[in-house]
């Protein structure tokens, strides 16, 4: 399936869906460092798993899941800031732009947009409801009201990082990237000033699963 193939595909018959841009607007031309944030289990691997097919290179693990865990973990640990800054150094050395899925990092974003090269930032939002099933359903919070209360405030806390960064940010919806990808994909592409080959862009709708609701397994 060619580029103008996928681009117009078949169920693309609903409206395309303008993007939803905050912080300094629109993406910058040049090397960059795609952060894709969002709640966890709220649709950062399906969305970094996408931006990997583009073309930006997001270290995976064998789980599908799109991120390294030493990165996540030492981000989530103040004091340990070398293994990030180890990591960052030795992914600028081998691409020029890259992603990296940082899930519930939110207070650490405005430290790693000083870091990075050329920062950008993709901040993923997931229906709230669902997000309470799944973390009472793998007993991450036991009781639903207060699994509500806490996705709400993650919530409250991202959008305060979207008002208030000064880098440029997209926001997405998961649902829409995984019912109607057509929809989501171009305006990655768009935001982030990619010029994605054919193959890459099958490659990225590939990795999504409808049926499953979440991604395919890590390809390696």
């Amino acid at each position: 399936m060619g580029k103008e193939e996928i681009m117009k595909h078949a169920f693309t018959t609903r409206n395309p869906v303008a993007p939803f841009i905050l912080g300094s607007g629109d993406g910058i031309d040049g090397p960059k460092t795609v952060m894709i944030v969002g709640i966890g289990r709220g649709g950062t691997s399906a969305t970094t798993a996408v931006i990997d097919g583009l073309g930006l290179p997001s270290h995976t693990s064998t789980e599908g899941h799109y991120e390294t865990l030493s990165f996540k973990e030492s981000l989530q640990v103040n004091g340990n800031r070398q293994v990030v800054l180890d990591y960052i150094q030795g992914m600028n050395s081998k691409y020029k732009s890259w992603g990296v899925k940082t899930p519930l990092s939110i207070s650490k974003i405005d430290w790693l947009s000083k870091t990075l090269r050329n920062p950008h930032l993709v901040m993923v939002f997931r229906d709230s409801v669902a997000l309470v099933q799944t973390h009472c359903n793998r007993v991450v919070i036991k009781e639903q009201s207060e699994a509500m209360k806490q996705v709400l405030q993650w919530k409250r806390d991202m959008w305060e990082v979207a008002l208030t960064n000064r880098i440029p940010t997209l926001l997405i919806s998961f649902e829409r990237l995984i019912t109607t990808p057509v929809q989501v994909i171009p305006n990655i592409i768009n935001f982030l000033k990619i010029e994605p080959t054919e193959e890459q862009i099958a490659e990225a709708y590939s990795r999504i699963n409808p049926a499953r609701g979440y991604l395919i397994p890590t390809k390696k």
